[in-house]
């Protein structure tokens, strides 16, 4: 055996070592003494001190929890099993925190018994008190799943229940008055003692959904069907009956008691308020969108009708929530005082191709539209959309083509629906538990509903999340929502464990919590999953595209850079013929390869898949200018590409044009994030060397002595404190500005600080983009590099 004095191996034979070893210590938990003997039936001889030393070095310790805390929530999570409840721990690690299952926290006392079995002494479990007052210390904390609250369920929305088999039977028991409940594994942080066994508690099993009210019969003429806004003074609105058929069990509660936590508010409701109609999405067409050759056949249309039955039970009529007056869906109570007594009609804006014309993509000029911002935007803008199922829908048409655009439609608004409440949550300063609560439940309805259906929106859906949402500073409301939808998943028997949905979205959450021992393990089905989606749904489907973009991340991160680049450029041309070249996993894809072609040294490359990415990320600000929850989003991603091309353009020893778009990168900063950001600092510094290099370090230390002199920590604190209350201005910054910054306007262009002879380098960005011509042949006249510029309103 190797002793502590055994040569030291190079840090190459380490590395290559380095996927084993974090794979025997973190998956298969062995010891270090195994994995020395493991080590040295390979011909590499290290001692257990140096295997120690290697994974502290890589920070793989910090798997490391005293067993006295294993032991302290083995305890916890065995009082509330004893009243029927699950909990999981959140367990503090040196980078994050981690959810310990009570699955997992068992086999480790396991491990810690067996140990103690074998040294022959008794091992003692702590009280209660002792391990909730252990926990606390540790800053570990708990959280319940599969809770039931009380209040009605008849007038409210039928939150995703957790069980989909459930959807897929007839109701057999009609459930108890006064009965609704949450979405099952839902975490509720635990606020207080009381135990589990509250009379506001349920467990899921006991519950089935109600009968639903039939719906009802509309006898539109053919001429109808093109219906106004329910804002209008002469919309339509199309009420059901109340049904009469309900069994005598069920009856109308008068009052809804809300639990304790939400603050025990009670709702006065006539008797006739608590049944009622499912709300009807009706469809409005846009007849600027309709070409002459392209009319429906009305002459072979059967009139519209619903039908008679009682609606698709795979498919349930939602509800809204009632929201009060200036408040979104997502940040409304989800149990508003006040009666509900109308449902709102739900208007869909149905436009009549799936396909939209983009004057900004190269001939036809023709693409799929798979940007979610428009259609969520719409959903945070107005009451929650709501539909019924497909069988439904149908009946409004007889014509085959009318039926495919018109499913292509509700898909896009099925995974909109998926991905709304996190949307709006990442964006929102008032997020309320309940509404939370709710929001998700809808969320994971909406899911569901989608993989009923084989919705071909699900994963450009899920890029869309990670590559927006997942800039933003909620990394972990992200992570809570990815794993809600694994759940979603793991419960339907037909994807569960597939490598068509299971595969991507466990990846996808796997990066949302940092966990890359999952993202290792995750990843290596990766690529089954891209070949078997590619067999499936055929090579130009956007699920190809989008499994194609998380196997190449996970390539890069392993090193294959040569596949990655080979994969992503064989896919490209059809990816931005198919989604648009404007398309934000488009413009991803491209900074993909960008990144690969400089690990393998290939600069040139490099430089040229950035810009292009940038042209293209320019042209996807300018379509989504109006909105402006997204546009930050977009602007700081471009911002980044920008600071990597310029990089790019300083290792291809370009100084001349690396310091004009560093300087152009410095102004942007400035103006998108304000003069003292940490962009803007990082920004300026990447102006040193080549400052320095032309003897022009003065005007950077004249700039870092502004930026550094702008922190004014105590000042702003006491006015934080003081003067915000009174609205009074902010203290001036002790060191005054550069007599350039944020530059001098001459004559139209940006004046240099160093260098007044080269002015004509640094003309003020306008809003001019490429033509599509020029980005196909890569002509663009390098004056005109980067003169396109954000908008930078608010």
């Amino acid at each position: 055996m190797a002793t502590d004095r055994s040569p030291q191996p190079p840090r190459e034979a380490w590395e290559r070592r380095k996927h084993a070893i974090r794979r025997w210590y973190l998956t298969e938990n062995r010891t270090c003494e195994d994995i020395q003997r493991a080590l040295e039936s390979d011909g590499f001889k290290v001692s257990e001190r140096q295997i120690k030393n290697r994974l502290s070095e890589w920070k793989l310790e910090r798997k490391k929890t005293p067993f006295q805390q294993y032991l302290a929530m083995l305890v916890v999570a065995d009082h509330y099993k004893s009243r029927g409840v699950e909990i999981d721990f959140e367990v503090p690690k040196r980078e994050e925190r981690v959810t310990y299952t009570t699955q997992k926290v068992r086999k480790e006392c396991e491990r810690v018994k067996k140990r103690y079995a074998t040294r022959g002494q008794p091992l003692l479990l702590p009280s209660l008190s002792t391990a909730q007052c252990i926990l606390g210390q540790s800053k570990i904390s708990w959280s319940e799943k599969h809770l039931m609250v009380r209040p009605s369920v008849f007038g409210q929305g039928h939150p995703y229940p957790g069980d989909l088999s459930s959807l897929n039977a007839q109701p057999q028991v009609s459930p108890p008055q006064n009965f609704s409940f949450v979405a099952a594994n839902e975490l509720v942080p635990v606020q207080d003692g009381r135990p589990p066994s509250h009379p506001g508690v349920q467990k899921q099993e006991n519950y089935s959904y109600p009968p639903m009210p039939e719906s009802p019969q509309c006898h539109c003429s053919k001429r109808q069907l093109h219906l106004k806004s329910p804002s209008s003074e002469n919309s339509a609105t199309i009420r059901a009956p109340v049904s009469t058929d309900t069994p005598e069990s069920i009856s109308t509660p008068e009052t809804v008691h809300t639990p304790e936590s939400a603050g025990s508010v009670e709702i006065k409701q006539s008797p006739g308020s608590c049944i009622t109609s499912p709300v009807v999405p009706i469809f409005q067409f846009d007849s600027s969108s309709m070409t002459a050759d392209s009319h429906p056949d009305f002459t072979h249309m059967p009139s519209a009708q619903w039908p008679n039955s009682t609606p698709f039970l795979r498919a349930p009529v939602l509800r809204p929530r009632p929201t009060t007056v200036g408040q979104s869906p997502v940040t409304a109570p989800a149990h508003a005082e006040g009666e509900w007594t109308e449902p709102s009609t739900a208007v869909v804006k149905w436009s009549w191709s799936q396909y939209i014309l983009c004057p900004l993509c190269s001939p036809p000029h023709v693409h799929r539209d798979f940007d979610f911002n428009e259609s969520i935007d719409s959903l945070g803008n107005k009451s929650a959309l709501v539909r019924t199922s497909y069988l439904e829908v149908m009946a409004f048409s007889g014509n085959a083509r009318f039926d495919e655009h018109l499913s292509a439609g509700l898909h896009k608004l099925t995974a909109s629906q998926w991905a709304a409440p996190y949307y709006m949550q990442c964006f929102s300063t008032d997020v309320r538990r309940e509404a939370l609560a709710s929001s998700k439940a809808l969320s994971m309805h909406a899911l569901q509903y989608a993989l009923e259906y084989s919705n071909e929106f699900i994963l450009p859906a899920l890029s869309w999340v990670i590559l927006v949402l997942g800039q933003t500073q909620r990394k972990r409301l992200l992570a809570d929502f990815l794993r809600e939808s694994c759940d979603l998943i793991d419960k339907q028997p037909r994807v569960r464990n597939s490598f068509t949905y299971a595969a991507p979205f466990r990846y996808a959450w796997a990066w949302a919590r940092n966990d890359e021992e999952d993202m290792d393990r995750i990843g290596d089905d990766l690529e089954r999953s891209h070949v078997q989606i590619g067999h499936i749904w055929s090579t130009e489907h956007p699920n190809y595209f989008v499994s194609g973009y998380l196997f190449a991340w996970h390539l890069i991160r392993k090193g294959d850079y040569a596949k990655a680049i080979r994969m992503l450029t064989d896919s490209l041309p059809v990816c931005q013929r198919r989604m648009g070249r404007h398309d934000l996993l488009t413009v991803s894809c491209l900074a993909v390869v960008s990144r690969a072609h400089s690990e393998v040294g290939n600069l040139t490359m490099a430089a040229e898949y950035c810009y292009k990415a940038i042209t293209a990320s320019e042209l996807l600000v300018a379509a989504q200018d109006r909105i402006r929850l997204h546009r930050p989003i977009l602007q700081r991603f471009r911002l980044e590409l920008l600071e990597r091309h310029a990089s790019l353009t300083l290792h291809l020893r370009d100084h001349l044009k690396a310091e004009r778009e560093m300087w152009r990168l410095l102004y942007l900063r400035g103006r998108v994030e304000g003069p003292l950001s940490g962009g803007t600092w990082r920004a300026a510094e990447k102006l040193e060397p080549i400052l320095k290099g032309r003897g022009q370090g003065a005007a950077w230390e004249e700039l870092m002595a502004f930026i550094r002199g702008g922190y004014r920590w105590e000042q702003l604190n006491a006015w934080y404190r003081e003067d915000r209350e009174r609205r009074q201005p902010p203290p001036p910054p002790p060191v005054a500005p550069p007599c350039w910054w944020p530059f001098r306007m001459k004559n139209g262009k940006v004046g240099c600080p160093v260098c007044p002879d080269a002015e004509h380098f640094y003309k003020i960005p306008i809003r001019r983009a490429p033509t599509p011509e020029q980005m196909d042949t890569g002509r663009v006249d390098a004056d005109t590099d980067f003169d396109t510029m954000m908008d930078t309103e608010p």
